[in-house]
């Protein structure tokens, strides 16, 4: 699709960013895996990172990602969707990006529960925007997010 869309308009190849919330957080933790040489970064929003959330288990064979920037939320210990919490998902998330060399993780959280926060989008968007890809851990400046939510470089501190 992205690459369709090149072929008609002009489009920054170190600004392409994908997101989603729940299984679209799934869907973005995969397209980041698997395809960090077209995206520039995304935001994982309350997504598992292995559909087996029972039992969360690393990948198998850990990817080498091109250089990017993951933007990742949790929502707190209400986190959760039928019997499912995202508590040890988002760590794990967290700790196998930040674990990437060429990848900036952002881990941000607010007790809030599964639903996306309308509010935190836009915050989420203009910090992708302003970290094109290549962006190096020691050049990221994040603004204030919006009012409850914490934010941090690397992985999430309150879980």
């Amino acid at each position: 699709m992205v690459n369709c869309i090149a072929t008609d308009y002009p489009v920054d190849k170190d600004r392409i960013y994908n997101g989603g919330s729940s299984a679209g957080g799934t869907m973005t933790s995969r397209n980041m895996m698997f395809n960090s040489d077209l995206f520039a970064g995304g935001i994982i929003g309350l997504g598992n990172f292995h559909y087996l959330s029972q039992f969360p288990i690393q990948p198998v064979d850990t990817v080498i990602m091109d250089s990017a920037i993951v933007v990742l939320l949790w929502g707190g210990a209400d986190d959760r969707y039928g019997t499912s919490g995202y508590a040890v998902e988002t760590k794990l998330t967290a700790e196998y990006y930040a674990a990437q060399d060429n990848v900036v993780t952002v881990s941000c959280s607010r007790i809030h529960g599964h639903p996306w926060p309308n509010a935190f989008g836009p915050w989420a968007a203009a910090t992708l925007l302003s970290h094109p890809k290549g962006t190096s851990v020691s050049d990221i400046e994040l603004t204030t997010p919006p009012d409850g939510f914490s934010c941090v470089v690397g992985v999430y501190t309150d879980h």
